[in-house]
């Protein structure tokens, strides 16, 4: 199974691109502690508090579903009502966790066995310590195979009528997985944003669902076959990161976000635009000058190109994207695309646990 919660980075060459992820352990920490300044105290921004938290049961729907074993009732339910709030410190245990009936087994809907099965790999202590707190990643699990449960209750219940957060929650967590789709585990980016959009239509300023929106437009952007009109995506994208940015200006994620949108996509004539004005308003900005690389790049310029990354290098040296975009363009065998410019544009831990 994926890692729980990505990053995603786009590395853009030549009017394609690749979908790269990036563990929950580790995302860009470079904004981390300017977001937490940031946000309003009355306002949490992740969706922390609704994963966390106990669901409704489900107990009346599952017992008209011939499906579903009656052995699984007080599995699911026990699933449901589990509390992360809840014992010394906010910290649970093993034994605060559920065990599996022998007589609750079955594929109830796509992918629920993988989940499960995750969720008994990494929910079993070292030495059978039951008593030991759980560890992120069973956290992780018990979120992702709860969302299972959320999704065989609620089926093909409209998102329009679906007004609890928590469930929202599971649904869009549960998405990033990808295990629940019916092709293959990529991100349904189509139904994170309709869920992200839902979110926002109850709680409008809620930053971690304005991330999903906007990724989720980013991503169908860049996903539409080429030559067709996916101006709509740019726009609706645009749109939701102009009001994340309110609240969050210093989001590097959002910033790399708006970036993408002005340029459809990182379009080499819209890009050099962009990041003529960037370096106009800005001499110091790395970003604009990285920018400007690339557009030049693409657009053959390679003297120039190079000559822009290096400022962009001087500017933030620490940068490694920067450092392996120059080795990669400096090969004597180098191409249109071998510039990939990576731009970090997704959802981070911190989204999902604050």
């Amino acid at each position: 199974m994926k890692k729980w919660i990505i990053v995603f980075v786009l590395a853009v060459a030549a009017g394609t691109f690749w979908v790269k992820s990036r563990p929950a352990s580790a995302p860009p920490a470079s904004d981390r502690d300017q977001n937490v300044a940031n946000r309003a105290p009355a306002q949490p921004s992740g969706l922390g508090k609704y994963l966390k938290a106990p669901r409704v049961g489900y107990r009346e729907v599952f017992l008209k579903d011939t499906r579903i074993p009656k052995d699984c009732l007080d599995y699911f339910d026990s699933l449901q009502k589990i509390d992360f709030f809840s014992g010394a410190e906010n910290e649970l245990t093993y034994q605060m966790l559920p065990h599996k009936p022998e007589g609750c087994s079955g594929e109830f809907i796509k992918g629920f066995s993988a989940a499960e099965q995750e969720y008994l790999k990494k929910c079993t202590p070292k030495d059978q310590n039951l008593s030991e707190k759980i560890s992120e990643e069973c956290s992780s699990a018990v979120y992702m195979l709860r969302s299972g449960v959320t999704r065989l209750a609620l089926q093909d219940k409209p998102l329009s009528e679906i007004t609890d957060m928590a469930q929202l929650a599971d649904l869009v967590f549960s998405e990033f997985a990808g295990i629940f789709n019916k092709d293959d585990q990529t991100p349904d980016f189509a139904r994170m944003r309709a869920i992200s959009d839902r979110m926002m239509e109850l709680n409008p300023n809620l930053f971690a669902a304005q991330k999903v929106s906007a990724i989720s437009n980013l991503m169908e952007g860049f996903m539409a076959p080429k030559g067709s009109d996916n101006s709509g995506s740019w726009d609706r994208a645009e749109q939701v990161i102009t009001k994340a940015l309110e609240s969050h200006p210093n989001d590097e994620t959002m910033q790399d976000a708006k970036i993408a949108a002005d340029t459809k996509g990182f379009d080499p004539v819209l890009t050099r635009e962009l990041s003529q004005k960037m370096t106009n308003d800005n001499p110091e900005s790395d970003r604009g000058w990285y920018l400007m690389s690339y557009a030049e790049w693409k657009q053959g310029d390679h003297g120039n190109s190079i000559i822009n990354l290096k400022k962009a290098i001087a500017l933030a040296p620490d940068n490694e994207d920067y450092q392996k975009t120059l080795s990669e363009i400096s090969k004597s065998n180098a191409n249109q695309d071998s510039f990939k410019g990576a731009f970090k544009v997704g959802i981070s831990n911190g989204d999902f646990n604050d």
